[in-house]
């Protein structure tokens, strides 16, 4: 945490394009994520590895750093084989196992709904029609009570 409140980590990335050209691009970590944003919006996303860094000694203007390797069209790019297979987030998903795949991606769905869900803020509207519907609630009750207490007196 920084003096002015949480720092935001970031990581460098080799990153190829479509066109064989590849640049070294800084990109922020969330969620062990690289993460491309546009105007605080996500745009683009890989999973970081720390097994698929590479030392990379620096070249020119380039500081030395290490480096995660990256594609325009795939999440993980690991052509060493580096990162091990497995079920946890931990480990790549099989890529010719569509299932192990669809596990992998389910489970980091549901953490980063969890997440948004924790973070989730009311309006005011939302709360207007809970506390409307509350004291509804709350009328019933009493019209209840009071039929109640009228039949047993007569």
């Amino acid at each position: 945490m920084g003096i002015f409140g949480p720092s935001k980590e970031y990581k460098t990335q080799l990153y190829f394009e479509d066109d064989n050209k590849f640049r070294f691009v800084r990109r922020e970590v969330e969620f062990s994520c690289l993460v491309e944003k546009e105007r605080n919006e996500l745009k683009r996303g890989w999973k970081h590895f720390f097994g698929n860094q590479f030392i990379f000694p620096g070249y020119k203007g380039i500081s030395a750093d290490t480096v995660t390797l990256g594609f325009a069209r795939d999440i993980i790019l690991d052509p060493f084989n580096k990162v091990p297979i497995g079920e946890t987030q931990s480990d790549k998903p099989n890529a010719k196992d569509i299932s192990s795949l669809k596990k992998w991606i389910a489970q980091i769905a549901e953490n980063q709904r969890h997440t948004y869900r924790g973070k989730r803020k009311s309006t005011f509207k939302e709360d207007f029609v809970n506390y409307c519907l509350m004291g509804v609630l709350v009328l019933m009750v009493i019209a209840w009570l009071f039929s109640f207490v009228i039949e047993m007196y007569r």
